[in-house]
């Protein structure tokens, strides 16, 4: 796993039709890029697995605590996915300094909820999202989620 700051693979993520469509976008209608967040490092920690088929997009919050966004090819899937996603939160963890990771998923993206609690975060509600209507909200504590995946 790697921090990156060329946003290549994410935008090739982002553009696969299953990945766009998971958002309801048009990739022919709207052009997409995370090149804006690779350039924004304070605000923005791009990581990407060592086949290039997941990225995840840590966004800062505040001191210490990061939203989570995952993209994931269709090539990687389950335990690799698990493995890969585990690893990209390990890095945040240890090496970047946060101490509190959340992110909040729309509920009728019920594999990536799931793919949330495989990879150690815990549920704390639900809240309305503007872009995306009823989402669930999970969040995992450093030492915590450092103690339940050694």
């Amino acid at each position: 796993m790697m921090r990156t700051f060329d946003a290549t693979i994410h935008d090739t993520i982002a553009r696969h039709p299953e990945i766009a469509s998971a958002f309801g976008c048009d990739v022919d209608r709207m052009p997409l890029s995370f090149a804006e967040m690779a350039a924004s490092p304070d605000d923005f920690a791009l990581l990407r697995n060592d086949t290039g088929d997941m990225g995840m997009i840590f966004e800062w919050s505040a001191p210490f605590v990061w939203q989570m966004h995952t993209l994931a090819l269709p090539s990687c899937r389950g335990k690799r996915a698990l493995k890969d996603g585990k690893a990209m939160i390990r890095e945040m963890f240890v090496e970047h300094g946060a101490c509190l990771i959340w992110g909040q998923t729309p509920v009728d993206l019920r594999a990536a909820r799931i793919f949330n609690r495989w990879c150690g975060a815990k549920s704390v509600g639900f809240r309305e999202q503007p872009l995306f209507g009823l989402s669930e909200v999970f969040m995992g504590l450093k030492d915590d989620w450092l103690e339940r995946h050694p």
